[in-house]
């Protein structure tokens, strides 16, 4: 999995848009956790269907693009609630489930492509998660 930043540019926007035009009929995951004094609540949605995405096709096997909504709310301060949305690219055809598990528990590597060597970007990769099988998506040569 590779994070999408809005450095990305159209990729970013393109990502965006389809989430925010589809996101009612895609299928998301939700889970509440009490963690010391704070309620967080994450909502995992996927869409694995990447038509009108076309800068997804900048990498090799692109199956899914996840987006995940965190919220924050302090149990005794409920109106101090945060919220922050994440995207992310993956060469696997997954489940907001199995998405959300996934980033939680493992971390996802958090890197940008514009600018990054291969050699650079998989160094990279080696150096964030040796113990972890990786299934990473490849920039296609143009």
């Amino acid at each position: 999995m590779l994070a999408l930043k809005k450095s990305q540019g159209v990729l970013f926007e393109e990502t965006v848009s389809r989430f925010s035009s589809l996101a009612a009929q895609l299928p998301s995951f939700e889970k509440v956790e009490y963690n010391g004094g704070r309620i967080e609540k994450r909502t995992c949605t996927v869409l694995n269907q990447l038509f009108f995405v076309d800068s997804a096709a900048k990498f090799k096997d692109c199956q899914s693009i996840i987006r995940i909504i965190a919220e924050r709310t302090l149990k005794n301060q409920p109106e101090k609630t945060t919220q922050e949305v994440r995207y992310y690219l993956t060469s696997l055809d997954i489940s907001p489930q199995n998405a959300l598990t996934i980033c939680r528990n493992h971390g996802v590597l958090k890197t940008t492509y514009a600018g990054c060597s291969m050699l650079s970007l998989m160094k990279t990769i080696i150096v964030a998660e040796p113990n972890m099988l990786l299934k990473t998506l490849l920039l296609s040569e143009k």
